[in-house]
């Protein structure tokens, strides 16, 4: 496939969202969250609320890149080359991360939850010969289904007694609807109309997750993460503003940077998959020096992304079983 920077920046700000995710949950998080709604758990939840979409971005780069009519994908080639590569990379990294938690790799298991990734992306690889077998119109028609639904889902799950949350519809849910979603954001990656658009409603994601955790919490006398599922309306309004926005972006670099995205884009499997215990082994010391959550939330994400690419650079330096790895 040829290189396309716009992707690679889209992999480098996914990752490092998907970092942040799991640094400011954890001031989230029962027996470590601060106080719900004091000014550290409001930080804590307005970084955390501002990059939801740092998954969904993964699974649209995937399907703008697979589900383009130009490429020429067999399915031959993407078993071979695609989906034996991860169910490898499945396998070494469920084993690493099953030894440091108990000392054995047995009971076999998904010990590490940010591992679910790997088997989802399988699992959506293998649909993309079916996906590429319809027209761009019928695409079109599955993601608007698609996101009519994901409305509704998330109505269900705030009122508890919607009349459609019997419905069954899991053709279309999940998300293999990011999948269509990366490809008609390709296909419309130059109109206008609907990126300044997208951009805004996006920015409007952010203030709901956010204000709408505010208000959740209040009411509940708990934290609520309601508005914080990779499948509300609001988390596919800022995937696709994030799509937009890397995209204008990766369109004004300079040649040098272009470069820089495109080797550290090449690292961020690898980084994606090492962050969790590098964030074991930093997190609690960071916050010791730094306590403010304003300050040690962008400075553990920033290390453990370099941390991680420096991991993954080593690892990539292993002779024929490197790309089985990371």
């Amino acid at each position: 496939m040829e290189k396309n920077v716009s992707y690679d920046l889209m992999r480098v700000f996914a990752c490092l969202a998907v970092i942040m995710v799991h640094v400011a949950g954890t001031g989230l998080c029962p027996g470590r969250d601060y106080p719900i709604l004091t000014i550290e758990w409001c930080i804590c939840m307005f970084f955390a609320s501002s990059v939801r979409w740092s998954v969904p971005l993964f699974f649209m780069i995937s399907g703008a890149l697979f589900l383009d009519e130009k490429k020429q994908i067999t399915t031959r080639r993407l078993y071979c080359n695609n989906i034996l590569r991860l169910a490898c990379v499945l396998v070494v990294w469920t084993l690493f991360y099953h030894w440091f938690a108990h000392g054995s790799i047995l009971p076999f298991g998904l010990t590490a939850g940010h591992l679910w990734f790997l088997p989802m992306i399988i699992a959506l690889y293998m649909a993309i010969p079916i996906l590429r077998m319809l027209s761009n119109q019928m695409r079109d028609y599955y993601l608007l289904i698609w996101a009519i639904w994901i409305i509704i889902d998330s109505a269900c799950t705030y009122t508890d007694c919607f009349p459609f949350d019997q419905c069954e519809h899991f053709f279309f849910s999940g998300y293999i609807g990011y999948f269509v979603l990366g490809d008609w954001c390709r296909r419309n990656v130059h109109n206008k109309r609907i990126i300044i658009p997208a951009i805004i409603l996006g920015l409007l994601g952010v203030a709901v997750t956010f204000i709408g955790s505010f208000i959740c919490t209040r009411a509940n006398d708990e934290t609520q993460f309601f508005l914080h599922s990779y499948l509300a309306p609001t988390t596919m309004f800022t995937a696709v503003a994030a799509f937009y926005t890397c995209n204008i972006l990766a369109s004004r670099m300079s040649q040098n940077l272009r470069n820089i995205v495109s080797y550290v884009s090449a690292l961020t499997l690898g980084i994606y998959l090492i962050h969790m215990e590098i964030l074991i082994q930093i997190y609690t010391r960071v916050q010791r020096f730094v306590p403010q959550p304003i300050f040690y939330i962008p400075i553990i994400c920033i290390m453990a992304f370099i941390i991680g690419a420096f991991f993954t650079w080593l690892i990539k330096k292993i002779p024929y079983v490197n790309r089985y790895i990371v």
